[in-house]
C-alpha cells in the first residue's frame, strides 16, 4: 500500500450546508476504492487563481490515504465524471514519521510565536513611519475597506465591458 494525497475543489456555486455531503461522498468512494482515509482537511471557500468553468470561487479540500494502486482508477473515474468537482490532483506522498511530525508542530508554534510577538511591538506604539496616516495630519480620516469589499469592487469591474 502506497500513501496518498488528493486534494479536490468543489465548485463554489453549490451551497455551503451540501459541501460536507459531497465531501463524506468522496470519503466514501475512497473507502469503496479499498483505501484507509488517514486524514481529510476542508479548506473553504476561496477565491480561485483564475476562472474554471466560469467560476471564480471553489470549496478546497485536502484528504490523505493509503491505498493500492490499482484501486485508484475507479475513484479517478468518478472524481472525473462528478459534476460537483472542478479539479482534482492526486499524488503519491511519502507518510511522515513521529519525529517528522513533532519538529513540524515545534515550527508552527515558534511561527505563532512570533507573529503573535511582532503583533504586540506593532500595538505598543512604535513611531510612525514618514508617508503613514499617523504622521499625516492632514488627513482627516482614514477611510479603511475590507478586503471582501475590495475584491467585490474589483469582481464589479472586471466583469464590465470596457469596449463599447
Amino acid at each position: 500500500m502506497k500513501h496518498y494525497e488528493m486534494l479536490y475543489l468543489v465548485s463554489g456555486a453549490v451551497p455551503e450546508t451540501e459541501v460536507a455531503g459531497i465531501q463524506s461522498e468522496i470519503a466514501d468512494w475512497i473507502a469503496k476504492a479499498g483505501a484507509k482515509l488517514t486524514k481529510q482537511e476542508p479548506g473553504g471557500r476561496r477565491k480561485l487563481a483564475y476562472a474554471i468553468k466560469n467560476e471564480k470561487y471553489g470549496y478546497y479540500t485536502v484528504v490523505e490515504f493509503d491505498a493500492e494502486q490499482d484501486s485508484l482508477l475507479g475513484l479517478k473515474k468518478q472524481l472525473t465524471l462528478a459534476k460537483t468537482i472542478m479539479r482534482f490532483l492526486l499524488i503519491d506522498k511519502k507518510p511522515m514519521s513521529a519525529k517528522e511530525m513533532l519538529l513540524q508542530e515545534q515550527a508552527q508554534k515558534r511561527a505563532q510565536a512570533r507573529m503573535t510577538q511582532q503583533d504586540t511591538r506593532a500595538g505598543k506604539g512604535d513611531k510612525p513611519s514618514i508617508g503613514s496616516p499617523k504622521h499625516d495630519q492632514t488627513s482627516k480620516k482614514d477611510s479603511k475597506i475590507s478586503l471582501e469589499d475590495l475584491d467585490k469592487k474589483l469582481d464589479e469591474l472586471l466583469d464590465t465591458d470596457i469596449i463599447s
